[in-house]
Parts: C-alpha cells; structure tokens; sequence
C-alpha cells in the first residue's frame, strides 16, 4: 500500500500523533523514521501499546469510544458497589 499519513493512539494516553509511514500491510505500517541501524521502524497496525488509524477523525472516534467504556465500566462497578453497600447495612445479627 501507498505511503503518507497515519494517527496514532496510545493505550494510555489521550493523545493523537500524526505519523509518515512509508508503506503499510494488512497488519504493520512501516514507518518513515529510522531506528537506530538505519532501518525503518515495523510497527503492528493495532497492538497493546498502540493503535494507527487512517484520519484524524477515526482516531479522535476511538478515544471517545475508550473514554465512554471507561465510563460505563465505572457506572457498573458504583451500581455493584451501592448494591453492596445496601446489602451490608441490612445485615443484622444472627440470633
């Protein structure tokens, strides 16, 4: 595939970075910066550390869709945790 520009996301960061790559693959893009050995850097497209995404926009999407998961999840577990909590002060002593 051809080369120009890509978004990448980190898994723990709400930032968005505009990356060259040089050409990309069904599962890596090859990136236009050089490692140490003058190599390009092959990166997973998605992988646990990070994500690489067509437009600004798809990328933006993604961490909004991470964040509301983020929220939801927090919601679950205060609703588990309130149900608790009731569950605790109903408690009485066996007899």
């Amino acid at each position: 595939m051809e080369s120009g520009v890509r978004y990448r996301t980190n898994r723990w960061s709400d930032s968005i970075d505009r990356v060259e790559i040089e050409r990309e693959t069904e599962h890596f893009v090859i990136l236009k910066s050089k490692t140490f050995r003058g190599k390009n850097n092959r990166e997973a497209k998605d992988s646990g550390y990070h994500a690489f995404h067509k437009t600004w926009a798809d990328a933006h999407d993604f961490l909004v869709k991470r964040a509301q998961a983020r929220i939801d999840a927090a919601r679950t577990s205060l609703r588990r945790a309130e149900e608790e909590h009731k569950k605790l002060i109903a408690m009485v002593c066996p007899q």
